[in-house]
């Protein structure tokens, strides 16, 4: 089960790290792993580089485009899509700063359906990291 955080990249960050989105993971890897004591650092540092989602407007807007979707399913904050025919098992969270999405699958649903070019994928555990943007492009 892989653990993808969605952020969402503001325009400037994203012209400077669109070609070097290595640097990207490393600043944001950085800001995950430092000390509370440097926290206030830490969050001037992200939100120069990201914006917060709208986390009621985004929750809506997925649930009216999926409602009718088979797979699909949302409790709470929790949308969820679980396609036994393509063994797929995927839940995503969205919260103010990121979206949390577990999956079984490189290229899963939820994958598709965030239309944002600025938004930034990370799976910290297995160091790979994107823009979405960059994975629609191969589909």
């Amino acid at each position: 089960m892989r653990v993808f955080y969605v952020f969402n990249i503001n325009n400037g960050a994203y012209q400077l790290f669109n070609k070097n989105s290595y640097y990207l993971y490393n600043i944001l890897n950085e800001i995950r792993s430092m000390d509370k004591k440097y926290a206030c650092y830490a969050n001037n540092l992200f939100f120069s580089i990201c914006k917060s989602f709208d986390k009621d407007k985004l929750n809506m807007k997925i649930f009216i485009d999926n409602h009718n979707v088979y797979q699909y399913s949302k409790t709470n904050n929790t949308h969820i899509y679980n396609d036994l025919y393509l063994g797929e098992e995927s839940t995503m969270i969205i919260n103010k700063l990121f979206i949390k999405i577990q999956t079984n699958k490189d290229n899963n649903y939820f994958f598709k359906i965030l239309n944002n070019d600025y938004m930034f994928a990370i799976d910290f555990y297995n160091e790979d990291f994107f823009f979405l943007n960059d994975i629609k492009a191969l589909l």
